[in-house]
């Protein structure tokens, strides 16, 4: 009975230990760890879909309520033999107080390659610091 008393109170203490918002950390030059501002990857996407060909580059996310976006950077990059800008980008900045936002782009593909989105966003949290986090999409193929 000992046991089985003692097995449900260190399960009880390891439950109660772990936090609903756990991160990973991540390493900082120099040594240490930093935190991300933002919210959790899964609430920041990056998406590059080919459909009659048009490729629709599409941004999203999702911030804490003390976070604010100052900007999005979209930019198309071609795989040949490393990933390098296609010369196309887009970027728009905050007009309003907002945490949820979509932003979308479309352009014509003609040239056979593999291609990818990288969406960079810029967040400041509410002590004003500022950070530039950065998502790619799953590549295409255009054949």
């Amino acid at each position: 009975m000992k046991k089985v008393i003692s097995l449900l109170v260190s399960l009880v203490m390891a439950v109660s230990s772990l936090s609903v918002g756990t991160y990973a950390a991540l390493p900082r030059v120099g040594g240490g760890t930093a935190m991300p501002m933002y919210e959790s990857s899964d609430t920041f996407s990056s998406s590059l879909t080919l459909k009659d060909g048009t490729a629709t580059c599409k941004t999203s996310f999702i911030l804490y309520y003390s976070e604010k976006w100052i900007s999005i950077n979209q930019t198309l990059e071609k795989k040949s033999p490393s990933w390098t800008s296609t010369g196309d980008t887009w970027s728009i900045t905050a007009s309003k107080d907002s945490n949820y936002y979509i932003f979308s782009n479309t352009k014509s593909l003609s040239t056979a390659g593999e291609y990818r989105l990288k969406s960079e966003i810029v967040i400041k949290n509410s002590a004003g610091k500022q950070e530039t986090v950065t998502r790619y999409s799953d590549p295409i193929t255009v054949r």
